[in-house]
C-alpha cells in the first residue's frame, strides 16, 4: 500500500482509507452486522490500509466503539480520524461548533475509541453561527494539549476554509466530490493545493502535497 504525508502534519498515511459509516451505523443503515464491521476494519489493516475514518455521529457513537474493538492491540498501526460538531441523541439535532461542545465531543470520542489521542480530528460541518476562528481555534488547543495530532474540516466552503486557516494549519478537508458534483474544482481544489492541504473523499486521498 502506498503512503503519503497528511497535509503539513508529517503523519504518514495510506493513500486509500477505510470509511466506517456502515460499521455500527444503526442510525443510517438496516441489518448492520457488528461482527462483520469489526472484521472489515481488521481486514483493511491486514491489507496495509492504515487510515480509518469515522465520526461520533456514525451509529450515534457505536462506530467508534466497534473500531476500538477492531484495533485492540494494534493502535500503532492505525491513523484514526474522527469528527465532531454534529448533534445527535441527548444533545439534540443540527450542528454545534462551540469550543466547549467540541471539547466534550472529542472527550466522548476518545473514551469510545479507548485511546488517549486521535491522529486527525475534523469539525464535521460548520454550524453557521460560531465564529470559524473560535471553532478551529479549539482544534489548535486540542493539538497543543496532545489530544489530536492533526486538525481538519469537513463540508466547509472556501470562505470558512480561509477563515479557519488564519488560526492554524488545516491538515485535511473532506468535501463532496464526484463525477456529477465537481464544484470544488473551481476554487477549493486550487486553494488546497496552494495551502498544502490534503483532500479526502470516497476512501481515497485525492491530493496531499
Amino acid at each position: 500500500m502506498n503512503s503519503r504525508k497528511l497535509g503539513q502534519s508529517g503523519i504518514d498515511i495510506s493513500t486509500i482509507g477505510l470509511g466506517t459509516n456502515y460499521v455500527g451505523g444503526h442510525n443510517m443503515y438496516v441489518n448492520v452486522d457488528e461482527a462483520e464491521g469489526i472484521r472489515l476494519v481488521q481486514r483493511a489493516l491486514d491489507m496495509g490500509i492504515t487510515h480509518v475514518d469515522t465520526a461520533d455521529l456514525y451509529g450515534s457513537g457505536r462506530s467508534e466503539e466497534l473500531i476500538a474493538k477492531a484495533i485492540k492491540g494494534r493502535r500503532d498501526e492505525v491513523v484514526i480520524a474522527t469528527k465532531g460538531g454534529m448533534l445527535f441523541g441527548e444533545h439534540g439535532s443540527g450542528t454545534n461548533n462551540d469550543p466547549a461542545y467540541l471539547r466534550a465531543a472529542l472527550e466522548r470520542s476518545l473514551k469510545r475509541l479507548d485511546v488517549d489521542h486521535v491522529d486527525l480530528y475534523y469539525i464535521h460541518s460548520y454550524d453557521g453561527k460560531t465564529p470559524v476562528e473560535e471553532a478551529f481555534g479549539a482544534l489548535m488547543d486540542f493539538k497543543r494539549e496532545g489530544l489530536i495530532r492533526a486538525a481538519g474540516v469537513s463540508n466547509f466552503d472556501l470562505s470558512t476554509l480561509q477563515a479557519a486557516a488564519t488560526v492554524g494549519p488545516i491538515d485535511a478537508l473532506q468535501s463532496c466530490y464526484n463525477l456529477l458534483q465537481r464544484e470544488i474544482e473551481i476554487d477549493i481544489l486550487p486553494w488546497c493545493e496552494r495551502k498544502v492541504l490534503a483532500l479526502f473523499h470516497g476512501g481515497r486521498w485525492l491530493m496531499a502535497c
